[in-house]
């Protein structure tokens, strides 16, 4: 793929739509930087950052702009989760043909804001951390008899896949 503005659109589209092939389009040494996380290794990212995509409805291309082997994208991810939306800026570095690294930039604020609940009415989502109304989760999972409450179905994926992985103490 030659023209760097549309190797950005297809990873995009890829990543948030859970499709394999989007490994094809990084370099092995990929490196991620995002507002509460790191990662170099392109299979570590899609690892660690996969189920963040699984809870993406859908992603809205705004706009993307391309100067040599740096560009920027400017979209709208449609989740599911209690936020609904976001709008994220990422800065992407090209190498013959693949993305080498990525800087994401998104308000990450309403996410952490919540109303005032009582707090027996809220649990921590074991994959992220987030409180979740136990009265109104995204998704629920049972893991040796105990129910665990998630706040995107991203998450309850994650750990229905490896759930010692987010159990541990």
């Amino acid at each position: 793929m030659t023209d760097s503005r549309q190797l950005v659109e297809t990873y995009l589209k890829a990543f948030y739509a859970g499709d394999s092939k989007v490994r094809d389009l990084l370099t092995d040494d990929f490196h991620f930087s995002g507002p509460s996380t790191h990662f170099h290794g392109a299979d570590a990212f899609l690892k660690g950052a996969g189920h963040a995509a699984a809870g993406t409805r859908t992603v809205e291309i705004e706009k993307v702009f391309a100067s040599g082997s740096e560009v920027a994208a400017f979209y709208v991810l449609r989740l599911d989760h209690r936020v609904n939306q976001v709008r994220v800026a990422e800065r992407f570095r090209l190498e013959d043909g693949h993305i080498a690294a990525s800087t994401l930039i998104m308000d990450t604020a309403p996410f952490l804001t919540r109303p005032r609940r009582d707090p027996a009415s809220v649990v921590i989502d074991p994959v992220c951390h987030m409180e979740v109304d136990i009265a109104a989760p995204a998704a629920i999972r049972e893991h040796n008899g105990a129910a665990y409450y998630f706040c995107s179905s991203g998450c309850a994926e994650a750990f229905a896949s490896e759930p010692e992985k987010y159990l541990v103490a």
